[in-house]
């Protein structure tokens, strides 16, 4: 059974694919703006003595090509230690990258899988996905929560602190053994999926599902 794993935070990616192509984000040279990724771009370096990672990483640019090299070298790494060629670099429809997998793996050849993408590839793809999803370093969760605001999913008022805890609600509720759904509808509640009991869904204010349709978007595109 395929899924999909992403390189990033709990906040997802806004850009649709066709702006891959061009570079993400400004530079600090020559009177321009400040980067507002800047201190996470010098703390990746700090973490890193992989020579190719940091010269992706030097300009304090992010490009298409160069994500899709570090997925390239994660990929070659993978094949060197054995991995079967199950994966694949995936690029969505929000222009978010992640790593697509197509079958099933030994332990062993998870934890070679696990080593390669940390080598090569975790740091520039995550870097990559934030930077396209909140270029200006922006509050993500205030992102959100206007976008919810704004389709009329939420009601005004509803701010990033009240999208932070029912997001953090609904990482909880990923674990099937804190499932304890209710059935009343209210802000937060967790129902159960009626074609599929052991399924759960987050109601967003006013009963909408928090993780499907524009609701969903708003999470992987607050900026759409």
């Amino acid at each position: 059974m395929s899924h999909i794993k992403m390189n990033r935070r709990r906040g997802f990616a806004t850009a649709t694919a066709t702006s891959l192509g061009l570079v993400l984000l400004a530079g600090c040279s020559g009177g321009g703006d400040p980067n507002p990724y800047e201190a996470r771009f010098d703390q990746a370096m700090a973490e890193t003595d992989n020579e190719f990672v940091r010269g992706v990483l030097s300009d304090g640019n992010i490009t298409a090509s160069e994500v899709q090299e570090a997925g390239q070298r994660a990929l070659d790494c993978m094949s060197a230690a054995g991995v079967p060629a199950v994966f694949s670099f995936h690029t969505d429809e929000y222009g978010q990258v992640g790593l697509t997998s197509a079958g099933d793996l030994a332990s062993s050849q998870m934890a070679a899988e696990a080593d390669c993408e940390f080598e090569w590839s975790n740091t520039v793809v995550a870097l990559y996905n934030d930077t396209i999803q909140n270029p200006n370093n922006d509050d993500l969760d205030g992102l959100v929560a206007s976008c919810l605001v704004r389709k009329g999913l939420a009601p005004e008022g509803f701010t990033g602190p009240d999208y932070k805890r029912l997001s953090e609600t609904n990482a909880m509720y990923m674990e099937p053994s804190t499932t304890e759904p209710q059935d009343d509808g209210e802000v937060g509640d967790v129902i159960a999926l009626p074609d599929n009991p052991n399924a759960v869904e987050l109601l967003l204010p006013g009963g909408q599902p928090l993780n499907e349709g524009e609701a969903l978007r708003c999470q992987r595109a607050p900026l759409q």
